[in-house]
């Protein structure tokens, strides 16, 4: 099977100096290599939920990825509550079962939640990485959720 991607590479030193490079590369999933682009998701908009129930704000999804690749996941989010004596939660999920982060702030100025790690595919499949998000008490607010991920070293 082989996808197409995109990639653009923008690069401007000065007023005087500008650049834009678009190549266009068809690729086998088989031969990611380091750098790999897999998955890439962004929305800046604000949500709130008042829901004591984890709500979807932002999903990934990668190709294929095979046993023994490592990749890397990148991740940012902002959370607030309505109230200063209130509360949500955020977090980071692999396959809505497998949860690498979840922060609960309290208060309402804005909190930011970012982070990374490295994860070594265990069973060759395509992988959902998403950002969640609910109220302790009151309001919860989400904004400026981002997930990216690509492989760092192949098996």
């Amino acid at each position: 099977m082989v996808d197409k991607i995109t990639i653009i590479h923008e690069q401007d030193r000065d007023a005087e100096f500008e650049q834009t490079v678009k190549q266009e590369l068809d690729f086998d999933a088989a031969q990611l290599n380091f750098g790999t682009l897999v998955a890439n998701a962004a929305d800046d908009t604000e949500s709130s939920t008042t829901e004591t129930a984890y709500q979807e704000k932002l999903t990934a999804t990668t190709p294929i990825l095979y046993v023994g690749d490592k990749y890397a996941v990148f991740w940012f989010m902002e959370i607030r509550a309505n109230l200063q004596n209130k509360s949500g939660e955020a977090r980071l999920q692999v396959d809505d079962t497998t949860t690498e982060v979840e922060v609960e702030h309290e208060g309402n100025e804005w909190f930011p939640i970012t982070g990374f790690g490295v994860y070594t595919v265990g069973t060759e499949k395509t992988y959902t990485i998403d950002i969640d998000y609910r109220a302790v008490d009151g309001t919860a607010y989400i904004r400026r959720a981002r997930i990216l991920s690509f492989i760092v070293e192949r098996a």
